[in-house]
């Protein structure tokens, strides 16, 4: 019987310690596992072999967006998953070669077979349990840890983008891919609470609608996040996607609350449909697309009109800030 023990190597085995950070740990793992794993070698020559273009704004020229075709992501953008099907993160249906690292006690990091960033790592439970972000969130903050500026971790709601909703995993990968996280440095907030230790920011960008914490402590991101997911929805799990990382001493999340899983021009019949199926990733950017023809199409108008439809609708968001302000104003 296949156990966790025989996918898992130690750190020391690469020639690393946890001091050293994930980034330098992960990128030995994938190195030798490109050598043994078959379809992560696929997969890391058709990210290396992608197109990529850059959507600007006509007005200024500014970059809004990278745009990415990448040959055998459409499993990915199109997936209509049956929660009683295969389940690929499972332990009894990882493959032979597929090996990674236990971190802390429930969690297991492995290369992304279909990676769509650079250093591209999939953190998995260990057990058979639902996608949940606060579930998620303690396990996020501990990697925050760890991670050094050049890296991020991300979380796929169970509907807005996780590949594989009935399994609790998160990801993390290259920081400086995700143009938001550089962008958000020069955007004037729509709000604005908290005092030096803890912010929160309400930021539009692009028809995105989202919100920015940062904080002192990676502990501290996990309350503030499931707070605001509360006044999204106190009972069930509402859409989000996450993203967190380091800058120097500060740790800051982005939270964003979805109106849709995905556009209606994913919905059209060809030759009108696009196959964008926008997660974490796509919200902070960087936008996947499987297919050549959906890569030339797409400008920044089309972009624009997707993040809109995605993200939170006029009265749900203005509702939504008004809760806010009156929690941490």
């Amino acid at each position: 019987m296949t156990t966790w023990e025989n996918h898992l190597i130690t750190t020391e085995a690469l020639g690393h310690s946890w001091d050293d950070g994930l980034g330098p740990i992960t990128r030995t793992l994938i190195t030798q596992q490109r050598h043994k794993w078959p379809r992560l070698a696929h997969g890391l020559t058709n990210l290396e072999s992608a197109r990529q273009k850059q959507l600007t704004d006509p007005r200024n020229q500014k970059v809004l967006v990278d745009l990415i075709q990448i040959s055998g992501r459409y499993d990915n953008a199109a997936a209509m998953l049956d929660p009683h099907g295969f389940c690929p993160l499972c332990i009894e249906n990882l493959p032979s070669e597929e090996q990674g690292i236990a971190f802390e006690e429930r969690l297991a990091v492995f290369p992304n077979p279909n990676p769509i960033l650079t250093n591209h790592l999939v953190g998995v439970h260990k057990d058979h349990v639902p996608q949940e972000l606060r579930s998620c969130l303690p396990h996020m903050a501990d990697l925050l840890k760890w991670l050094r500026e050049d890296m991020m971790v991300l979380y796929n709601g169970p509907t807005c983008g996780a590949s594989s909703p009935f399994h609790l995993h998160i990801q993390m990968g290259a920081r400086e891919e995700l143009p938001l996280l550089e962008q958000i440095q020069s955007m004037e907030p729509e709000l604005s609470l908290g005092d030096s230790g803890e912010h929160i920011y309400a930021l539009q960008s692009f028809g995105r609608r989202f919100f920015l914490i940062s904080t002192g402590k990676p502990i501290q991101l996990s309350p503030i996040i499931a707070e605001l997911m509360d006044m999204l929805d106190p009972g069930e799990e509402a859409p989000v996607n996450l993203v967190l990382w380091r800058d120097k001493s500060t740790n800051l999340a982005t939270l964003f609350p979805r109106g849709r899983h995905r556009p209606s021009c994913f919905y059209l019949p060809e030759p009108q449909r696009l196959v964008v199926s926008p997660g974490s990733v796509e919200m902070a950017g960087l936008v996947v697309v499987p297919r050549a023809e959906d890569f030339e199409r797409i400008d920044a108008s089309i972009m624009e009109t997707i993040y809109r439809e995605v993200s939170l609708p006029d009265e749900a968001w203005h509702m939504l800030l008004t809760r806010v302000e009156a929690r941490f104003g």
